[in-house]
């Protein structure tokens, strides 16, 4: 659980600095698929 308390404190991070439109989004995808697809999250523009 540590670690998936880290990853949504991350992502919550995440969508404070991108200010997307739809944060949970691709909160919930990342939380649904695992951290493997995290770098693809961090960088949705490439």
């Amino acid at each position: 659980m540590e670690g998936r308390l880290a990853l949504e404190a991350l992502l919550d991070r995440c969508a404070q600095i991108t200010r997307g439109p739809e944060p949970m989004t691709w909160h919930r995808t990342l939380v649904v698929r695992g951290p493997g697809v995290l770098p693809v999250v961090l960088h949705p523009a490439g």
